[in-house]
């Protein structure tokens, strides 16, 4: 299944055009990427609807002068970058063959990712017995680790559970029984509705025999959107590193605070970010990329259908994330569990009140509050704080 435009015929008028978007009907699955020429395309976005069976494309900016075959495959073929960071390493030092077998990963010079983790059928967890039981509010199953350990201390057992808290709420979450990591000791207010008729699924293998390689998705029941999807590899629960890793609908990306960014909308070029609280206010005239005050390993995600969803992990260790272009994203931490709940919307409004409502809502101050601020940054001396004080109260300034 593919588009091939050939041009025979061209006049100087065409040459600034491009294609920009593309509708194809009548796709009968949904596909994992899309290439251009050969090569996996990076440079726009696309999106699948079920009910319609329509891939839609959107920013190809193909010169239309240009030949070019489009086509689209069902195999998901990507490859994971290993955190080789976390050893003693220096991203400024080049990756060797060597330093990567040495992390059990795999070493493809050609590749554009020459260092990546081992693909799901050799690294992971497996289902430990097969049995899915389900629970007063959605189901567990335990599961075993799978492929040689990249880090020390790994977990053999785990235990994942979707806890299906209302129709746009759910919490997956990964646990050990004898061993329990640190939990965040905050009262999060989960629904009390029930799913009753859920705009969500989470799907597991077909089969689940013990042995088989563990991994699940949640889908989007009414347009087939797949929005959180493991089957790209990577999961790592060890007593001190734990790392997930998931394909995305779109790469419209927002949050994950706080760090400086150029905009609102996130960068997709591999950069690892680091979510840990720093009393650090943005610096005018030097790298902005640096972390901030708060910690928030929270994003939300609007679909090229204009839905949106949000997905927070509730963990207070340090903690770094990775977004790639295909589109995906990492999450690394060094404690703690993996702790997701994810918000279904679909509206974006609605999402960050769904997920307000999770996590508290904002307290609003008093008024007197709402004036102007002194910042306590900046003072050489005690005679200077002195000299604010003074000129702040011959204004008429409330302190």
């Amino acid at each position: 299944e593919r588009i091939s435009w050939e041009v025979d015929h061209s006049d100087s008028v065409a040459g600034p055009l491009v294609i920009s978007d593309v509708r194809v009907f009548g796709v009968g699955a949904r596909p994992s990427h899309l290439l251009l020429n050969g090569e996996r395309w990076t440079t726009g976005d696309w999106h699948y609807d079920d009910a319609t069976r329509e891939v839609k494309m959107f920013d190809l900016a193909i010169p239309i002068l240009e030949n070019f075959e489009l086509y689209w495959s069902y195999n998901l073929v990507l490859k994971l970058p290993c955190p080789l960071s976390y050893g003693d390493w220096s991203e400024t030092d080049p990756v060797t063959e060597d330093l990567c077998l040495e992390r059990n990963c795999v070493w493809d010079r050609s590749s554009q990712v020459s260092c990546s983790l081992p693909p799901l059928t050799d690294y992971g967890f497996v289902f430990h017995d097969g049995l899915v039981e389900k629970t007063s509010d959605g189901f567990l199953t335990v599961l075993r680790k799978l492929g040689a350990s990249l880090y020390p201390d790994q977990v053999e057992t785990i235990t994942f559970q979707a806890f299906l808290y209302s129709d746009d709420t759910v919490r997956l979450k990964f646990y050990h029984d004898g061993e329990r990591g640190y939990e965040v000791p905050l009262e999060v207010r989960v629904p009390v509705s029930g799913a009753k008729n859920p705009l969500y699924e989470v799907v597991l293998p077909s089969k689940h025999i013990p042995g088989d390689t563990f991994f699940f998705y949640v889908v989007r029941k009414d347009t087939g959107t797949i929005l959180f999807d493991t089957r790209i590899g990577g999961l790592t629960l060890t007593k001190q590193f734990l790392s997930i890793s998931s394909t995305l609908p779109s790469k419209n990306v927002y949050g994950l605070g706080e760090n400086a960014h150029d905009s609102f909308r996130h960068d997709l070029g591999g950069k690892t970010w680091p979510i840990f609280a720093r009393d650090q206010g943005p610096l005018p005239g030097v790298n902005q990329q640096v972390n901030l005050y708060g910690a928030h390993p929270y994003y939300q995600c609007v679909e090229n259908d204009g839905r949106a969803h949000g997905l927070l992990l509730l963990n207070s260790n340090a903690i770094d994330y990775q977004l790639l272009d295909y589109p995906a994203i990492t999450f690394r931490t060094i404690g703690g569990v993996l702790d997701l709940y994810l918000m279904l919307g679909p509206q974006p409004e609605t999402v960050v009140s769904q997920y307000t409502a999770l996590i508290h809502r904002p307290s609003i101050p008093p008024y007197w509050a709402l004036g102007f601020h002194l910042s306590r940054y900046g003072y050489q001396s005690l005679d200077e704080m002195k000299a604010a004080v003074v000129r702040t109260r011959a204004a008429g300034i409330p302190q």
